[in-house]
């Protein structure tokens, strides 16, 4: 988790969340933040509740526990995957001129970490990815059924309480075959289905892609009796 970038910040030229967490000893899902928090939300609670046990673990390597990620954080770690291992930083900026043209800095696109993964560790994610949007059984396989491009990717919802719809997530890269365009999708309380995620990830990539497309016409009653 740290290797693929989820204990920092992404990079980007705006104040992060981890900009205010300086007090954290740590911003990934494990034992020190597990006691960090509950000494937060009760600072006499007992010994036995902070220890990590085994179930914590397997909770944390799918995604829930203390997992606590922006999209960006997210975009970020796939995009590394894509990338087969290479961790790039984040950048809203191509380049910083004068109101004279000079320029100042440019944003050269220079991996901060090279991952060192096995290429048939690689291959398992990236074909079981495809999978998601193509196999028999994949959760979003009607949703890229016909879709001019092939895309890797995962779906996710999460919970937060029980009175309101889950959150609907969605990360991915595309094409499949040579990927140029990695992306997270998140909505909270989006829906009680895994749809919205996908589809708008869909007219992203159509839009990233160049893909021919033609305008929906609808109209509207707006008369009143």
């Amino acid at each position: 988790m740290e290797l693929f970038g989820l204990n920092d910040s992404t990079g980007v030229e705006i104040y992060e969340l981890y900009d205010s967490m300086e007090d954290y000893p740590t911003k990934i899902s494990s034992p020190e933040y597990k006691e960090f928090l509950y000494h937060v939300i009760d600072p006499d609670m007992p010994e036995s509740d902070l220890k990590w046990y085994d179930g914590d673990t397997i909770r944390t390597a799918i995604g829930q526990c203390m997992n606590n990620y922006t999209a960006a954080n997210m975009a970020k770690y796939v995009t590394t995957l894509a990338n087969g291992g290479k961790r790039y930083p984040l950048h809203f900026l191509n380049e910083i001129t004068t109101n004279d043209g000079e320029l100042v800095r440019k944003y050269d696109a220079q991996p901060e970490l090279v991952i060192d993964i096995k290429p048939e560790n690689l291959q398992a994610v990236y074909e079981g990815m495809y999978l998601v949007t193509s196999g028999n059984n994949g959760t979003l396989t009607n949703y890229f059924r016909n879709y001019p491009i092939k895309v890797a990717a995962k779906s996710g919802t999460a919970e937060q309480v029980p009175t309101r719809s889950e959150y609907t997530t969605f990360i991915g890269f595309a094409p499949y075959e040579d990927p140029q365009i990695a992306l997270d999708i998140l909505l909270p309380y989006g829906d009680d289905s895994t749809g919205p995620a996908p589809n708008i990830a869909k007219d992203v990539i159509a839009s990233y892609m160049r893909l021919e497309s033609t305008e929906e016409k609808m109209s509207y009653n707006t008369l009143s009796q």
